[in-house]
């Protein structure tokens, strides 16, 4: 008589002082099997305990005791050696492999690096998904496109120098007249 652990569950390998997964087991249907058929047992020997006519009741007791002793031994050896098993695979193995996530930060402009140009100079395709800047000045010129146009400095008015207004002397008020009734 033997428990589903003990037969189907394999155990973790040990080589020069230290555990390896190797082709150990991290099913868990044989312990679970094991702890069914372990309450089983408990109960049928409960039941024959507690009944007064059974023939030879003090060996079936004492044999489903050992039984249930049994199957619960191999159910804690199964669970064991499984998660044990599950541990040292988790450590060996980190998984399948994920590509990094690249973030791109923007860095300020410091002493140590000159700010970026706000936009690609005209013609080039857009950077950081910035459209393309603007020509500075459009030319209206049939067959001459804006990215060929040349560029002409703005037109500015001269500045005159400002231009004082003379100053009129203040009016002088007639007097006005006082009522009587004034003091």
């Amino acid at each position: 008589m033997t428990g589903c652990s003990y037969i189907f569950v394999t155990t973790p390998q040990e080589q020069a002082g230290y555990t390896t997964a190797g082709d150990c087991t991290t099913n868990i249907a044989a312990p679970v099997i094991d702890t069914l058929l372990t309450t089983t047992n408990l109960f049928s020997t409960l039941y024959v305990a507690g009944e007064n006519n059974v023939a030879n009741k003090g060996q079936a007791v004492g044999i489903g005791v050992l039984a249930t002793g049994f199957w619960l031994s191999s159910a804690i050896y199964g669970y064991y050696n499984t998660s044990k098993c599950a541990e040292l695979r988790a450590e060996s193995d980190p998984g399948p492999y994920r590509r990094p996530i690249r973030v791109r930060r923007r860095v300020p402009p410091g002493p140590y690096r000159s700010a970026p140009p706000p936009y690609p100079a005209s013609g080039e395709d857009s950077v950081d998904g910035m459209p393309p800047a603007p020509p500075p000045y459009p030319s209206n010129a049939p067959g001459v496109s804006p990215q060929t146009a040349p560029i002409a400095p703005p037109q500015t008015a001269p500045i005159a120098p400002p231009q004082s207004a003379p100053i009129a002397p203040p009016q002088s008020r007639a007097p006005q007249q006082k009522d009587d009734d004034e003091p």
